[in-house]
C-alpha cells in the first residue's frame, strides 16, 4: 500500500502516518518486512501477484500528472538498449519538456516501472511519459493537450521501431500504426476484411486503425 500525506508539522505527519498503519492492520494488511521470510515485496509482488499494483508505481506520484502510457511486451534483450533510447529520446524533445515546465512548474517524467517476466525470455516494458494534464490552477492549457499528444506519438512510433508487441491497441496507437506504415499491406488488408465482416456499419470502435466506413475502407 502506497500512500500520501499531508502534514503541516512533523508531529501531525507522525500521528497521521500512525493513524493509518493501525488502520491498515485492523483490516488484516501484512506488513512487509526486509527479508523474504517476513513477507516481503518480492515475495508479495512474485508469489501473491503484487505486482498488478505496482506496475505503475512511478506514475502516481506527483498529483495532477497523467500517464501517457507505451505499455508493451518485447524480448528481455532488447530491454536495455529500448531504455537507452527513451533517454536519448528525453533528450530530443527537451524543447516541448520545457513548454510544459514553464506553464506547469515541473516537467514531464519519461522512464519505467519495474521489469515483469511474462514468459519465453519476454517482459513487460511498463515505459512511457507522465506529465501535466492540460487543467491547472482552475485554467485549461490548450498547449499542454497538444504537447502531450505529440509527445505521446513521438514515443510510441520511436519504441515500435524497436519491434516491440502492442497489446492495447486505443485510439491514437491504433491510428498511428497505419499512419507510420507499421503493418504489412496483406496483413491491413486482412484486418479491413475482417472489420467488414463482423460490423459493416462500422459502428464499434469507430476511427479505429483509420477504419471509418467510406467506400475506401
Amino acid at each position: 500500500m502506497f500512500y500520501t500525506v499531508e502534514a503541516n508539522s512533523e508531529k501531525e505527519l507522525e500521528a497521521k502516518v500512525n493513524q493509518l498503519d493501525e488502520i491498515f492492520l485492523q483490516n488484516k494488511a501484512e506488513e512487509l518486512g526486509p527479508e523474504i521470510a517476513d513477507g516481503n515485496i518480492g515475495k508479495w509482488h512474485y508469489e501473491e501477484q503484487g505486482h498488478w499494483l505496482i506496475a505503475h508505481n512511478l506514475w502516481g506520484l506527483i498529483p495532477g500528472f497523467t500517464v501517457l502510457d507505451a505499455e508493451c511486451h518485447t524480448p528481455i534483450s532488447a530491454y536495455p538498449g529500448i531504455l537507452k533510447d527513451v533517454e536519448l529520446w528525453d533528450l530530443e524533445h527537451s524543447h516541448e519538456m520545457e513548454q510544459i515546465l514553464e506553464i506547469s512548474g515541473m516537467r514531464p517524467i519519461s522512464g519505467a516501472g519495474p521489469i515483469i517476466l511474462i514468459g519465453g525470455h519476454n517482459v513487460e516494458l511498463t515505459t512511457g511519459v507522465t506529465s501535466f494534464e492540460n487543467y491547472i490552477d482552475g485554467t485549461n492549457y490548450e498547449i499542454i493537450e497538444d504537447l502531450n499528444i505529440k509527445l505521446w506519438k513521438s514515443l510510441l512510433e520511436r519504441i515500435t521501431k524497436h519491434g516491440v508487441t502492442w497489446y492495447m491497441l486505443g485510439d491514437i496507437l491504433s491510428r498511428l500504426l497505419v499512419d507510420i506504415g507499421a503493418f504489412e499491406p496483406e496483413y491491413l488488408k486482412f484486418l479491413k476484411s475482417i472489420k467488414k465482416t463482423l460490423d459493416p456499419r462500422f459502428i464499434l470502435s469507430r476511427g479505429k486503425f483509420n477504419f471509418w466506413g467510406d467506400k475506401n475502407v
